[in-house]
């Protein structure tokens, strides 16, 4: 059985812990997860709006174009996303992504890695156009 100071110091935490809750739920962001809403999985896409995928192309040392997914490459999407700015203003840090591409066991050798977006435009929620454009390179030199 709880103490009347025990039940009241209960009570305050619980208190403080629900306003935190309700008051991060109306204007919180990200940062104040886990009481904030995490917005990442509230949003929808228009039905006529845009979908930004991302991808990484290499040229191998003997010319040869692939494609390598984020997580071969030791980044995440959201990471990728987040980080666009940065690896415009400097391509250099795609080279390390590189290094870690190289370093898997059978993994070719690279001459260049690209940073590509690829946009998919949609109409009624379906895709009626795709673009790339890319956005960050890295020669080895």
């Amino acid at each position: 059985m709880l103490t009347d100071s025990a039940r009241r110091i209960r009570l305050v935490a619980t208190g403080v812990i629900l306003v935190a809750l309700f008051a991060t739920a109306a204007w919180g962001q990200d940062d104040h997860f886990p009481f904030a809403p995490f917005r990442m999985y509230s949003t929808t896409t228009p039905a006529s709006g845009s979908i930004t995928a991302i991808k990484f192309y290499a040229k191998t040392a003997d010319g040869t174009r692939i494609e390598i997914a984020p997580d071969e490459l030791g980044v995440r999407r959201a990471e990728v996303l987040g980080r666009a700015a940065e690896l415009r203003k400097d391509p250099g840090i795609l080279r390390d992504l590189a290094l870690h591409y190289q370093a898997r066991p059978g993994a070719p050798r690279l001459a260049s890695l690209s940073l590509v977006f690829g946009v998919y435009e949609l109409g009624d929620a379906r895709p009626v156009a795709y673009s790339e454009h890319t956005e960050a390179k890295w020669r080895a030199r």
